[in-house]
């Protein structure tokens, strides 16, 4: 074995590597090892102090060949997007991979049936739980069926949020709360082993 090689392996193994799970966006998720560390910057002038910025992920390019901004990163229960174009070390081994951690939250509404104000039962949505979640936008896309003063414009986004148990019960009948939209969900699926749930859902916003 290339001596720079069994060493970049052994580095990958020692303490401050960790085990995690490589979300692309144009392949199967994948199981990598990676060294993880901060992003950080000054705040403040009077009393200046470190702070954290996000994460930056070494990854080698034996495992993941061509990191793509938008590409996620799931580690320790957490969803980190890659949002810098990963940079190359000099011998051709490693990705940088520059992933601010994105927090959002994301309330998970579940149908119900509940009686209405007549005491009929009318089908609607509670939510459920709320969640950490990391979100990539797809190009928004309208109604071609639909008369040109009547289509709406929608926003397609994956969402993807740690495994649990709760979490693994949604489907497509429910629906996802992020800030002011609210997407329905069109596909589920597993990331890894328990690793992270992906959510597919759609939002009108016009």
């Amino acid at each position: 074995m290339d001596p720079f090689v069994a060493a970049l392996d052994a580095q990958f193994h020692a303490p401050g590597s960790a085990a995690a799970v490589y979300i692309s966006q144009h392949a199967a998720p994948r199981s990598v090892r990676v060294i993880e560390r901060q992003r950080t910057g000054i705040e403040g002038t009077v009393r200046p102090r470190p702070v954290s910025l996000g994460k930056v992920f070494d990854i080698r390019i034996s495992e993941v060949a061509e990191p793509l901004v938008g590409d996620v990163v799931a580690l320790n229960g957490a969803m980190v997007v890659l949002t810098i174009p990963p940079q190359i070390d000099v011998e051709g081994l490693t990705w940088a991979c520059d992933a601010p951690l994105l927090e959002r939250t994301l309330d998970v509404l579940r149908p119900v049936r509940l009686p209405d104000a007549h005491g009929d039962p009318e089908d609607t949505f509670t939510v459920m739980m709320s969640i950490p979640a990391a979100r990539l936008d797809q190009s928004g896309t309208e109604a071609d069926q639909a008369p040109s003063d009547q289509k709406s414009a929608w926003l397609r986004a994956t969402f993807f949020v740690p495994w649990s148990d709760e979490a693994a019960k949604i489907t497509p009948a429910y629906q996802l709360r992020e800030g002011d939209k609210t997407f329905d969900v069109q596909a589920v699926a597993e990331v890894g082993t328990r690793a992270a749930i992906e959510i597919t859902g759609i939002a009108r916003v016009a």
